[in-house]
């Protein structure tokens, strides 16, 4: 790319390298990252450095230039990481990578203000290993209570709890 030509280029977190690959259900559960070109939908493989975690693609996604990555959702670590780089985060749910990037273009496309998800992958996985019970039992660790994550709350109510109420 010469100094004086600019490409509208995007990061998508795919599941495959093709056009036709599903965009990744998670940013850090990513299998690939694309860089597209959204005016050609000419797609080149971001590969991944030895040691090199989907922070440190996004890190060197923003110092070459790109500003949007597509992916279906994101949790508030990654979400901050791309704010902090001055980065954008296009929501695609259910559409492949062609699909994504054309619906990009002509502005289809939400771009989110907050993450889509309230946890991290590291948290979700203290959480699962405090209640099976394999922390605290090794180490010395003391066990924490953790809280139950329960199903929103869905009101079902018979005639006779509606009764006298003026149902």
């Amino acid at each position: 790319m010469n100094a004086g030509e600019k490409k509208n280029t995007v990061l998508v977190a795919a599941e495959g390298i093709s056009p036709e690959s599903g965009i990744a259900k998670r940013l850090g559960h990513s299998a690939h990252f694309l860089k597209v070109d959204v005016d050609t939908l000419s797609i080149e493989p971001y590969e991944e450095r030895p040691g090199e975690d989907h922070h440190a693609i996004i890190r060197r996604a923003a110092s070459e230039g790109i500003s949007t990555v597509v992916t279906a959702n994101i949790g508030p670590k990654s979400f901050d990481l791309l704010l902090a780089l001055n980065m954008n985060v296009a929501l695609a749910r259910d559409v492949d990578v062609r699909t994504a990037v054309t619906l990009l273009a002509q502005g289809k496309l939400r771009v989110l203000e907050t993450p889509t998800l309230k946890h991290n992958v590291e948290d979700r996985d203290r959480v699962l290993q405090a209640r099976t019970g394999s922390l605290g039992k090794e180490g010395g660790h003391k066990k924490t209570k953790v809280p139950k994550i329960r199903a929103p709350k869905v009101h079902t109510y018979t005639l006779r709890q509606l009764g006298g109420r003026g149902h």
